[in-house]
């Protein structure tokens, strides 16, 4: 049904209002089936006969508790984790990118120069960086301001900073991937002209 699994006990303090009292009684009476074979329920006519369930340290004063409880705090507090797990998030998130763009980065930088200057070495290496951006994905950041748009809610100055540092890299690396293809197309393209013969004039 509607309950949780590791719901064990309910508890149900009744009005002390005559009226108030009266209604709930006629409405569990209605919705008896609900909780049956289902959950033990307790119904309960005083706060004292509570404290012999639930200790007062976890009771709000409410209840003669004396657990302080400010419902707006709760609110704020759930709204605050709520952000630290986005910003958690987009931490994650931006890091990849940065991690994405390195190893990049290390792809050009270990790609052999000997290799590069045959026709099958320059198409081969040519094949590796298209291959590798072609695993951008979600690791391509936008520009910034839509970046900035998307994470408004939850981007400090720090993380627009960490973005605006990503996507520089991005971009360097970008612009060093477009510098190294168009060098191993050229490469690829000067070994695969035909060689033409040299012929005696006297022949």
């Amino acid at each position: 049904g509607s309950f949780p699994g590791n719901l064990r006990l309910v508890l149900v303090l009744r009005p002390t209002a005559l009226l108030q009292r009266t209604l709930s009684d006629i409405l569990f009476k209605f919705n008896k089936d609900e909780f049956k074979m289902k959950v033990p329920v307790i119904m309960l006519s005083s706060v004292t006969e509570l404290h012999s369930y639930i200790e007062r340290s976890q009771l709000t004063r409410e209840l003669g508790g004396t657990q302080a409880y400010s419902h707006d705090q709760w609110i704020s507090h759930r709204t605050v984790t709520a952000q630290l797990q986005q910003v958690c998030d987009k931490l994650a998130t931006f890091s990849e990118a940065a991690r994405w763009c390195d190893e990049g980065i290390y792809l050009l930088a270990s790609q052999p120069v000997d290799r590069c200057q045959s026709h099958e070495g320059a198409q081969a290496a040519l094949q590796d960086l298209e291959q590798y951006l072609g695993t951008a994905g979600q690791n391509l950041l936008a520009d910034h301001s839509a970046v900035c748009t998307r994470y408004e809610t939850v981007l400090t100055q720090e993380l627009r900073d960490q973005v605006e540092k990503v996507l520089q890299k991005q971009s360097s690396m970008q612009e060093m991937f477009d510098k190294r293809s168009i060098s191993l197309k050229k490469l690829a393209a000067k070994q695969t002209r035909p060689v033409q013969r040299a012929y005696d004039s006297e022949s």
